[in-house]
């Protein structure tokens, strides 16, 4: 041990220099450049008071070890020297002595290196400049209030390995009172420019950070009863990755320990935060055991920088998260940019809710609101349906690229191929999943497809229970956007579907048997559509029995036959079975307004006819003063029209 100067200055100072404490091994214990007191020695020495104003210590280094072979701490020979030479009787301890406290506490340029095998630490840190004062410090009662710490210039590597030994078993007690009833009174602590790398051999766990600044206000601070009250944190410029290798061992576990009581566990933190600002961040964090994704956003695998968040009223608790975020920011490495997002939000044990959403993406503004509510997170998954759904979309645009981001699955749907494509919503949807109330749903997407609905929608997520009550105020699409939903060759070879439709009306039943008003615009004529229709799913048993009018319905290109058959304007009934020309039987009954046939126009036609095995019977007649007509055909829809019995006298 050596000292090179002490001085010491009547009432108050005492100044302590170049400090040198070395072990065993003849490597440093203690060391420090200069130790400085300002203590009222007249107190300490004439009547026992302890009044200390400020305790200064630079250019420290201390070093704590517990190696082999000995496994005993290398200052285990200082506190040997200063032992009693007969055990001492226990006595109750003395609880009585006067709180202190220490207006200034400054550190600069301090090295500390602790290496425990018994343990498993292995910890090396230096510290440029560290700053506190303690308001009052009770050790008898293990109460410390402590207003305001700054640390500047930490740098910290802690290496956690297998220990040496098993550590003792826990008490009931002592898990049921983790802090041992400690009390900290702290009210501000400043970090910066803190660098700290961290690795655990046992868990396989390892985490790097570095912090550029970091403020924490405290209002509260009870770890008895499990209980964080702070006004502020704000985060700023910190890069921090975490990752677990692979084949990580279990986490350190002792076989001796018993759990804490059900009444301390059950009770959980509760963590409040007035206000939080994050500001310019990057985090990482990788599972090395998952396999890395290569598209969509990779939940093992996530990195995001230019991380910003400004949110009010956080709580987090053991049943619910909530907080109002007034604006925040990120990148993600999986494509995900997020310009700005507000939100009041909530997830409790029995529901969900993003109040005043408002989400911007490059490609994508979501906005307004949306709530769940169910019974419990196990009824949300055995029974969705009874789950109520609350949700107002307003005037929205999503991006395909940003739902492929976090359902990469889809890109196989065609409707979801195209990444630069857009989706416009407009939503108002309510009630529970088995009974929704839609007020609005407005969807436009693809190329030129809209759906604009309101009414009922019953029997969810049962498909075959469904039953709907719609008013279709327009669905319109084209062939090109119903192919991508499509399977290939869905549509007969000797059929030609509209290239563009518009449909409205209502339509109310189920997919098994369903009643319609329906008006569908096409660019190859308009039709109008009243009656009962079964097993809408299935184009081979689907049945109808329908009142319909065709305006100019071009059927000569509908079923490929321009050379025989034109534009027809009509009013008839049609009852049968099938739309697939292969397996239709049906029979229609009316009067055709206009038809062209054979390139001749016919007016006030009366028609009968039906359609069976692909062979087409059609009997049609007018008689007037200016034409006298009759004529019965018969076509083969896989060939060609023929007319077997046709009269007239045409003046």
């Amino acid at each position: 041990m050596a000292i090179g100067r002490i001085f010491i200055s009547l009432p108050r100072n005492v100044v302590i220099e170049n400090i040198y404490v070395e072990d065993r091994t003849k490597d440093t214990l203690i060391s420090a450049g200069s130790l400085k007191a300002e203590i009222g020695l007249l107190k300490l020495i004439f009547k026992g008071e302890i009044n200390i104003n400020k305790i200064e210590l630079g250019e420290g280094t201390a070093k704590i070890r517990r190696e082999l072979p000995d496994t005993v701490f290398n200052f285990q020979f200082i506190a040997d020297a200063f032992a009693p030479s007969t055990p001492a009787k226990t006595t109750k301890p003395d609880t009585s002595s006067a709180a202190i406290a220490i207006p200034m506490i400054r550190l600069d340029k301090i090295r500390l290196v602790y290496k425990d095998v018994i343990t498993g630490n292995n910890i090396t840190a230096w510290v440029d400049h560290f700053a506190t004062r303690i308001d009052k410090m009770d050790p008898a009662h293990l109460r410390f209030d402590v207003p305001e710490t700054d640390i500047e210039g930490l740098t910290a590597q802690i290496h956690q390995f297998r220990p040496l030994t098993t550590a003792p078993a826990v008490n009931d007690t002592a898990a049921a009172n983790p802090v041992m009833g400690i009390e900290l009174g702290l009210k501000k602590i400043n970090l910066r420019d803190i660098t700290l790398d961290y690795s655990d051999d046992v868990a396989g766990l390892s985490s790097n950070i570095k912090l550029g600044s970091m403020v924490v206000k405290v209002n509260k601070l009870d770890l008895n009863q499990q209980r964080i009250d702070l006004q502020t944190i704000s985060l700023d410029n910190t890069i921090a990755n975490l990752r677990f290798a692979i084949n990580k061992a279990p986490a350190r576990t002792n076989e001796n320990s018993k759990a804490p009581p059900a009444s301390h566990t059950a009770m959980g933190w509760r963590i409040t935060i007035a206000s939080i600002k994050l500001d310019n961040n990057t985090i990482a964090y990788d599972d090395d055991n998952e396999i890395v994704q290569q598209t969509g956003i990779d939940y093992a695998h996530l990195k995001t920088d230019s991380l910003t968040l400004n949110a009010n009223d956080f709580l987090f608790s053991n049943d619910t998260i909530s907080g109002d975020i007034t604006s925040a920011q990120l990148r993600e490495k999986s494509g995900l940019v997020i310009e700005k997002l507000e939100t009041e939000f909530l997830y409790t044990n029995t529901q969900a809710r993003l109040k005043d959403l408002y989400l911007k993406t490059p490609g994508t503004e979501l906005k307004k609101n949306a709530a769940i509510q169910y019974a419990s997170l196990q009824a949300l998954q055995n029974d969705i349906g009874n789950m109520r759904l609350d949700a107002a979309i307003e005037n929205s645009r999503i991006l395909v690229r940003d739902v492929l981001i976090f359902a990469p699955s889809l890109r196989s749907s065609p409707a979801f191929a195209d990444p630069n494509a857009t989706w416009y919503v407009n939503s108002r949807i309510r009630g529970r999943v088995s009974d929704m109330q839609i007020d609005a749903l407005q969807i436009e997407g693809l190329q030129a497809t809209k759906i604009n609905i309101s009414g009922r929608l019953a029997g969810l997520p049962q498909m075959k229970a469904v039953t709907a009550d719609l008013n279709i105020r327009e669905i319109s699409s084209t062939k090109k956007d119903i192919d991508l939903f499509m399977p290939a060759g869905w549509l007969p070879g000797n059929i030609t579907f509209p290239g563009r439709f518009t449909i409205s009306g209502k339509a109310n039943g189920t997919t098994g048997k369903m009643n319609t008003a329906i008006l569908a615009k096409t660019d190859l004529g308009n039709m109008t559509v009243n009656g009962e229709f079964h097993q809408l799913t299935d184009p081979v048993k689907i049945s109808y029995d329908a009142s319909v009018q065709a305006t100019a319905l071009d059927i000569g290109t509908i079923f490929k036959q321009q050379q025989t058959l034109g534009l027809v304007t009509a009013s008839f009934t049609v009852k049968g079975k099938g739309t697939d020309i292969k397996t239709t039987d049906a029979v229609i009954n009316g009067k055709i307004e206009s038809a062209t046939i054979e390139q001749y126009i016919y007016h006030n036609l009366d028609l009968n006819g039906s359609i069976a095995n692909q062979h087409a019977k059609l009997d049609a007649g007018i008689v007037d003063p200016n034409i006298h007509f009759a004529l019965t055909a018969e076509a083969d829809l896989s060939k060609t029209i023929s007319c077997h019995s046709c009269a007239g006298n045409d003046r």
